[in-house]
């Protein structure tokens, strides 16, 4: 419990992607000057655009990246930026107020349900919540999209702003609409977000106290890109494809260039910081629906992936497999199979890797090719590149397409055991080669009659098993024929299934969904979450 005699006054920004929210709190920064102020800015996406340039302008500003405040996965997050940033700012001397601007996909509803779970009911003090729209798009968007709902829902102050770009018609039709939405709410017409009314009054209505929600249940997908260079903005507009919003900087035209896409249009401006800078690297933020991702942007992620991701730490066991998949992979680094059986190395060897590469220029994300890996990867933690790996068990989920699939193998036949093209290589498999295998690996450590010992405890560890089963990928080739040898030999039953490569391909895509993956903000570590997400 944080305790402080002066409540912290709270203004919270919430609004669809574009709508201008950014451009209120440069507005309040701008008209009020005199108070001491925090921002604190979410983004869907892994990188902080907004906050970057919000605290370039001058008020002090922190950010929560990669998903929702009020969503399970974030809302630690926001707590510990509260806990060690916020509050102890507002201690040494009262803060005018905290204004937190929310991401455009976030809904506001459990609002209540985070201060009071985070034990600051007394020293956060909601004054206002504002919710930020634009008539032109409004009709086409409210009927589509329940988070719209649930902002409005929440909201004691409707700003409709970008009544510029609106007919009278239209700005009539989303007046009229929110206020029988939300009658106990003001409505302030704006461009820019100018001419604002006072937004640190008492609200009069209680906070919503909706439970967290999960990012992966929001349908949308952000992703954080180095773009190509656009010969002309109708070649940018169709690299953006059927995205909600795109923000960020571009080469257009051979000129570094602001690009921002929202609803209502694009606007590509002079970047003034990259006229300075030729060498500045262009980044664009790209916010997408997952139901609508159209695999024509899928084909023109691939051939980004290598600039969008700096390096991939590997397990060698997928090498046959990319290598036949012929995805477009960054620079490599293959570690040895079967580490996973050594898992204190395993963790060791990957954080040595991970550590060495923040030593390279740059600082895109570094791709983990691993599972859970008996317990492996427990601890690993991003330095200060972002780690992104898929939320799988094994290699062997990864090869079926996906964590269910294996589980109804397995729960339909117990005592499988799966064969790959990459566990093949290397003859470590139960079948006829095994013991050579091990009686090579155990040659300089142990006499003829240890062993012996250990190779017969070995061929008693797979005493339950019943059947091999074999994943035929693209680089499969002679590796059934060999797992059937091995199930022969055994005297187990032999099956196959094909491989299910989707999962692989969107890993090197850069298609980045919180279901099937997780990204590790520098100074976060990786643990089993115990559940069907894997890793938390």
């Amino acid at each position: 419990m944080i305790k402080t005699h002066i409540p912290l006054p709270v203004i919270l920004i919430t609004g669809f992607l574009g709508s201008g929210k950014t451009t209120l709190l440069r507005r309040i920064a701008e008209t009020r000057s005199d108070l001491r102020m925090v921002f604190l800015v979410n983004e869907l996406a892994g990188r902080d655009v907004d906050a970057g340039r919000l605290r370039d302008s001058g008020p002090d500003t922190v950010s929560v990246v990669g998903g929702s405040i009020f969503c399970e996965c974030k809302a630690a997050d926001f707590l510990r930026m509260m806990r060690e940033e916020v509050m102890p700012a507002h201690q040494i001397l009262p803060l005018d107020a905290l204004v937190i601007e929310t991401s455009g996909i976030a809904d506001p509803s459990a609002i209540g349900t985070l201060i009071e779970k985070a034990g600051y009911g007394d020293a956060l003090q909601v004054r206002s919540i504002v919710t930020v729209l634009t008539p032109k798009s409004f009709r086409k968007l409210h009927g589509k999209l329940p988070v719209m709902k649930a902002q409005l829902r929440a909201a004691d102050t409707l700003l409709l702003n970008k009544c510029d770009l609106a007919s009278p018609e239209q700005i009539n039709d989303c007046r009229e609409t929110v206020q029988a939405l939300c009658p106990h709410a003001r409505v302030v017409e704006t461009s820019f977000c100018q001419d604002l009314p006072d937004l640190n009054l008492p609200r009069t209505v209680p906070l919503p106290h909706e439970p967290f929600g999960k990012c992966s249940a929001l349908r949308f997908q952000a992703e954080t890109l180095t773009p190509p260079d656009f010969a002309n903005e109708d070649e940018l507009l169709a690299w953006c494809g059927d995205a909600h919003r795109v923000k960020g900087t571009a080469r257009v035209g051979g000129t570094l260039m602001q690009i921002d896409l929202t609803p209502e249009g694009i606007r590509v401006t002079s970047d003034e910081c990259g006229m300075t800078n030729v060498k500045r690297q262009p980044q664009l933020v790209r916010i997408a629906s997952l139901d609508t991702h159209h695999s024509s942007f899928v084909t023109r992620q691939s051939s980004l992936v290598t600039r969008h991701s700096s390096f991939l730490l590997a397990c060698d066991v997928f090498r046959d497999e990319l290598q036949a998949l012929a995805l477009p992979l960054p620079p490599v680094r293959w570690l040895e199979m079967g580490l996973h059986d050594r898992p204190d190395e395993l963790r060791r060897r990957l954080q040595a890797e991970v550590d060495a590469l923040d030593a390279e220029p740059g600082d895109d994300p570094v791709l983990l090719l691993y599972g859970l890996c008996g317990g492996g990867l427990d601890g690993i933690t991003a330095r200060r590149r972002p780690l992104i790996l898929p939320r799988a068990h094994d290699c062997i989920a990864l090869l079926l397409g996906s964590n269910e699939r294996h589980q109804q193998i397995q729960k339909a036949c117990a005592g499988t055991y799966f064969y790959s093209r990459g566990w093949i290589r290397e003859r470590r498999v139960p079948g006829p080669d095994r013991a050579d295998w091990l009686r090579e690996l155990y040659a300089e450590k142990f006499d003829d009659e240890m062993i012996g010992e250990l190779i017969e405890a070995d061929r008693e560890a797979f005493a339950p098993y019943e059947q091999a089963l074999f994943i035929r990928t693209p680089a499969a080739e002679e590796g059934e024929s060999y797992c059937k040898r091995c199930a022969a030999h055994l005297g187990w039953r032999f099956t196959a299934e094909e491989a299910d490569t989707r999962w692989l391909e969107d890993f090197f895509s850069g298609l980045w969904d919180e279901k099937r993956f997780v990204t590790l903000a520098p100074g976060q570590s990786l643990c089993a979450s115990g559940n069907a997400e894997i890793f938390a």
